[in-house]
C-alpha cells in the first residue's frame, strides 16, 4: 500500500507531536518532584548536622529556603533536570562569608547528594516532610 505525502507528512507530524509532549511531560513530572520540604542530614565534620530545604516553583524556576542552626537562608535559584538539581547558598561562618555548592538526586520522597565547602565535599542524605 503507497501512502501519498500528504498523509505521510501528518503521521509524521503527530507521531513528533506526541513524542515531544510525552518526553516534556516525562521532564517536568520528574524535576517538579523537588517541590516540597525535605529534612536534611549532612554528615559534617563535627557530626551531623541538621537541615530543612523548602523548595517552591515560582515564575518557570524553583527557589527556596534552607534553615540551619544560624537561621534561614534564600535560595534564589535552584537548577534541575529531571531528577537532578543543584544550588549555591551563601552563608557566614566564624571563616567569613563561604559559599556552598549543593548537587544531588531525587529518588521520590528521599534525596541524596554532596555539597560542595571551602574545605571539601560532604554527603547529604534527605526526607521530604511534606
Amino acid at each position: 500500500m503507497k501512502l501519498n505525502n500528504k498523509v505521510l507528512s501528518r503521521v509524521v507530524a503527530i507521531g513528533l507531536v506526541l513524542g515531544l509532549t510525552t518526553a516534556w511531560a516525562d521532564d517536568h513530572a520528574a524535576s517538579s518532584g523537588l517541590v516540597g520540604t525535605w529534612a536534611l542530614e549532612v554528615s559534617a565534620m563535627r557530626g551531623i548536622q541538621y537541615l530543612t530545604l523548602e523548595v517552591i516553583e515560582e515564575a518557570g524556576g524553583y527557589g527556596g529556603v534552607v534553615t540551619g542552626r544560624r537561621g534561614p537562608v534564600i535560595i534564589e535559584a535552584i537548577q534541575v533536570k529531571g531528577r537532578a538539581f543543584s544550588f549555591r547558598q551563601k552563608v557566614t561562618s566564624p571563616m567569613g562569608k563561604i559559599e556552598l555548592y549543593y548537587t544531588g538526586q531525587i529518588d521520590t520522597d528521599r534525596m541524596q547528594g554532596e555539597m560542595q565547602t571551602p574545605r571539601g565535599a560532604i554527603m547529604f542524605t534527605g526526607k521530604r516532610t511534606q
